[in-house]
């Protein structure tokens, strides 16, 4: 069964979404909000859910569910942190919102019938 363009679509959503994080990681570093230390760190967790979207796109039905857990979990981390006193960085907040769409299509998409049947059948 051939990959279906949602699965592809949603390929390309979470590759933006990790894009715009280092992006934004640089940026914090350039403008001297994060130590190079921090900017490293985020660079290399960038680099280690490069395997989200291609492990997606061989067809890991796992890595699919992953990345819903991590969503959630990301989403409930920030809003707990907001009231924490936790300060976040200029292009924190401009990365978490300009981001988050491309990871809600990124859901919708894996998780269309179609999407889900060639996730079975892989």
């Amino acid at each position: 069964m051939e990959k279906p363009q949602s699965v592809f679509y949603a390929e390309i959503a979470i590759w933006c979404s990790l894009a715009i994080e280092a992006l934004c990681s640089l940026v914090s570093k350039l403008l001297g909000d994060i130590g190079f230390d921090t900017f490293l760190f985020s660079i290399f967790i960038c680099m280690i859910l490069c395997i989200i979207p291609y492990k997606i796109g061989c067809g890991s039905n796992a890595m699919r569910y992953f990345f819903l857990i991590l969503f959630v979990a990301s989403i409930l981390l920030t809003l707990g942190s907001v009231g924490g006193g936790l300060e976040f960085t200029k292009a924190d907040i401009v990365s978490s919102v300009v981001s988050l769409p491309f990871e809600v299509i990124a859901l919708i998409m894996l998780f269309k019938k179609e999407s889900s049947e060639w996730f079975k059948a892989s």
